[in-house]
């Protein structure tokens, strides 16, 4: 304690100064934000038992604060290169996209997540935290600029990391063994019955730096899940893509009559009480279920992004030729509902070419050694609340309600007259009361014959049964209740709907947003038409990219690399790369796999080996001038083993982790090999983003370093809000007397100085606590975790330690200067507070060694 009173004694004689105070508490914020950023929060306390380390990848952002003035400036320039990046369904429109520029600018992290995504390609952690705030088209820029700008391609320069095997007994084989997600997993499906009993499918999910299962989704919960049969042959299976703002993944597969999504959250130890690493709210919903005949189910393909993106089936050999059915995300059961089926002209010999539609955007027959491909551009109509809308379709009864909803006006209610009600004849519909007819008397000015009085009171009438509605009704009936009416004009067009046959679910309750149909009958569209285009050498390998407008084709045909963008009218070619398997390795090339559509690296799979290239002009427009492609790294297969199918994916964290899975021939156990790649000196665990760990379950809360990041950051806020009021209502001095803080305090007022004094009285013990508690976890259960996270404890403790003795302690030493001039009855608890404060710190062991 005298050591604590000696500290704060020097410190007051060296006559701490107003400006300088502040100065440190806006140093101290910005460092703050810099821990916030790097996942320190309880948001990234979820990591897998045993080691690694947890949160998402931080960034000195500090610096960059002042670096930009005009916000709206910025966001107008950002955002018009978007449109160039995404798929038309992925962007923001110009307001969604201001209205989440104006949120950036007004929270401290999110601002700096903002700029830092914009300008630095490889923090993905910190385009994960501007995520969190609800700034998803950052990290979409942030993981565009870092797959295609060259930080991912750095990963796999020079050789692998080490190559290990994943044993997989009962393994549906399929032309890629794993589909990869973003957080450093891969899912493939897998057959666990015995021969003799019938299938049982799972969906098995893989930790693809430990070469585990970390958990699996079984296909049973599905309506149909239990009717396959054996053999059973995946046709299809795809990820999903998320921007970072969704914790959930998901993948859709397709296996010759069933089309299912499996849906899940990983989590870790913040949110399991054993505090294991596993799969959270799994689920697998039934798509599509076809009985069989002369329909062949082709493909699956997810439109857009997230988990509950709507699924393209694209299905050939009815009687009607080839069509891709849009199923969409409803309310169920069932859990999708088909809404737009979109018929394709037929082949000129149907069957001999299968096809595949990629993301919903264009279907393509090719086949290995064919010189000429055939597509289809599809352009899914931009689908709402209520189902299809657009391209010719006829919307649900479920998207004219929520327009209607939309021009909704609110009213009053008259109750009075000679009979004392309110006059009005209404009917009872699904969508609140239509009224039929309005009295004289009382009179309704607010309410007309053929509109709907869908709330009362602030409560819905809608989706209700009648008993339920007259009682709701009669409950907040009274003069002057306040009544929300949809318009005549827009009740029409809800009517009509429903005379159509058109069945919609509307969702209501508190905070509901708009209702949600299901069309009873799909909606057809008008024949796509085939396009055909010749390459000039046959088909070696080849892979789409959906995501752009229009989609792009890349092909190998005669060792070259070319670029075909499907254009409505058309295809347009580019040479991309000439030589693409060079010596020492073979031709032909067997597969070609893009790390992500929206990445120019490219792994080509020949017979005995791999090579992995960089080019650039993959993700760039025709003509635009890019670097030259660059040959990264490659590799041999196993002895006596020979490439059949390959897949790739990354961790987009703060230390990436490169995987390659690849299928070999002469393996029985369904088992696949893994070659890993990472820049830093050992090889990444598993990480959690923030996003997924945040899903928690009631009564859990995170470690020790999460809970006094937490603590420390709210008192500091309270701390940094108090001393803006004081000194934007008192001002800083102009002499050096009288800015110092023995003399600036004592002038303060009255309102401003009690909330200064609360804000320093309820921090310090916050701060001794924390540092307590950090400084047992170091040497705890802190040992178990990542360096990062390690080094982060060490580093906030400094920091807590740098605010006691330059903010907290000159602060308490001037109130007590202060209340040792003021009546003793003013503020009969601040002496006792110091006291209080340094004994607890001195107890604590807390006081640096420079104080004593």
């Amino acid at each position: 304690a005298e050591g604590a009173e000696g500290s704060k004694a020097e410190r007051a004689k060296t006559g701490a100064t107003v400006d300088e105070l502040t100065a440190t508490v806006a140093r101290l914020r910005k460092s703050w934000e810099t821990y916030a950023l790097s996942g320190l929060g309880e948001t990234a306390a979820a990591a897998p038992v045993g080691g690694g380390g947890g949160g998402g990848g931080g960034a000195l952002v500090g610096s960059r604060f002042s670096d930009v003035k005009d916000w709206r400036g910025l966001a107008l320039a950002t955002h018009s290169l978007i449109p160039a990046l995404l798929s038309l369904q992925d962007r923001l429109t110009a307001r969604a996209a201001g209205r989440a520029w104006c949120r950036a600018s007004e929270q401290g992290p999110a601002k700096a997540a903002w700029i830092t995504a914009m300008s630095d390609a490889s923090l993905l952690g910190v385009a994960a935290a501007a995520a969190r705030d609800g700034c998803g088209l950052a990290a979409c820029y942030a993981r565009h600029r870092f797959l295609a700008g060259g930080p991912a391609a750095n990963v796999f320069r020079g050789t692998f990391g080490d190559h290990g095997e994943i044993k997989s007994a009962g393994r549906l084989r399929f032309r890629h063994p794993v589909a990869g997600f973003s957080d450093g997993t891969a899912a493939t499906l897998v057959d666990c019955a015995p021969v003799t009993l019938p299938p049982d499918l799972t969906l098995n999910l893989y930790d693809m730096s430990s070469l585990t299962v970390i958990g699996s989704v079984p296909i049973s919960s599905a309506k149909h899940g239990k009717s396959i049969s054996r053999p059973s042959a995946v046709v299809s299976l795809q990820s999903a893509r998320n921007s970072g703002s969704n914790p959930a993944q998901a993948c859709v597969a397709a296996l010759e009559r069933i089309v299912v999504v499996f849906s899940w959250l990983l989590g870790g130890s913040g949110d399991d009480e054993a505090g294991q690493l596993g799969v959270r709210e799994a689920r697998c919903e039934e798509v599509r279920w076809g009985q069989g005949g002369k329909e062949v189910l082709r493909s699956a393909s997810f439109i857009g992004l997230g988990a509950t993106a709507p699924v393209a089936v694209l299905m050939e050999g009815g009687k009607d030729g080839p069509a891709v059915e849009i199923f969409r995300k409803v309310d169920g059961p069932p859990p999708y509902a088909l809404t737009l089926v979109i018929p394709l002209q037929k082949a000129k010999i149907p069957g001999l070419v299968p096809g595949v539609v990629y993301g919903g955007s264009v279907v393509l027959w090719a086949k290995q050694g064919d010189r000429t491909i055939e597509f289809v551009r599809i352009r899914p109509p931009a689908l709402g609340d209520g189902g299809a809308a657009g391209g010719g379709s006829t919307t649900s009864v479920g998207a004219v309600f929520a327009r209607a909803r939309q021009a909704a006006r609110s009213g009053k209610l008259r109750v009075g007259g000679a009979e004392g009600g309110a006059g009005l004849d209404m009917e009872a519909t699904r969508w609140g009361y239509l009224v039929e007819e309005v009295e004289a008397d009382p009179g309704q000015p607010d309410v007309a014959a053929g509109e709907i009085i869908f709330s009362i009171g602030g409560q819905a009438l809608y989706d209700l049964d009648e008993e339920t509605m007259n009682w709701r009704f009669g409950r907040g009936f009274a003069d002057g209740a306040e009544i929300t009416v949809l318009p005549k004009d827009h009740v029409k067009a809800i009517l009509d709907a429903d005379k159509k046959g058109a069945v919609g679910q509307a969702s209501g309750g508190a905070g509901a947003g708009a209702a949600l149909a299901v069309a009873s009958a799909a909606q057809k569209e008008e024949l796509q038409k085939r396009q055909h285009f010749a390459f000039s050498a046959r088909l070696e390998a080849w892979c789409v990219v959906s995501v752009r407008d229009p989609p792009r084709l890349i092909a190998v045909t005669d060792n070259r690399l070319v670029m075909a963008d499907l254009a409505d009218d058309g295809a347009l070619t580019r040479e991309a790369l000439s030589g693409v398997a060079r010596a020492p390795w073979k031709r032909p090339v067997e597969r070609i796999v893009l790390l992500d559509e929206t990445s120019d690296v490219l792994v080509v799979g020949v017979a005995a080996g791999v090579l992995i290239w960089r080019v650039p002009c993959l993700v760039a427009p025709f003509g635009a001038t890019v670097g030259e492609p660059q040959l990264l790294s490659s590799f041999k297969m196993p002895p006596r083993c020979t490439l059949m199918g390959i897949s790739m994916g990354m961790s987009c964290s703060a230390s990436p982790l490169a995987w390659i899975a690849a299928d070999l021939s002469g393996t029985s156990d369904g088992g696949f090999d893994v070659w890993h790649f990472f820049t830093d000196r050992h090889k990444p665990m598993l990480q959690i983003s923030g996003a997924g760990a945040a899903v928690k379950r009631p009564g859990l809360s995170g470690d020790s370093l999460s809970n006094a990041f937490g603590a420390v950051g709210k008192a500091s806020d309270a701390l940094a809000a108090a001393l803006q009021a004081a000194v934007a209502a008192a001002g800083v001095p102009d002499s050096a007397a009288a800015r110092t803080l023995q003399a600036w305090v004592p002038k303060l007022k009255h309102d401003k100085l009690e909330p200064l004094y609360a804000a320093v009285d309820k921090a310090e013990p916050v701060c001794t606590e924390a540092v307590r508690d950090l400084r047992r976890w170091l040497r705890a259960e802190g040992r178990a975790a990542g360096a990062q996270r390690q080094d982060g404890a060490r580093n906030l403790v400094a920091w807590i330690e740098e605010c006691r003795r330059q903010v907290l302690w000159p602060l308490q030493v001037a109130f007590q200067t202060e209340a040792s001039d003021a009546d003793s009855e003013d503020m009969p608890t601040r002496a006792s507070m110091a006291a209080n404060s340094r004994s607890t710190g001195a107890a604590a062991g807390t006081v640096p060694r420079g104080a004593q």
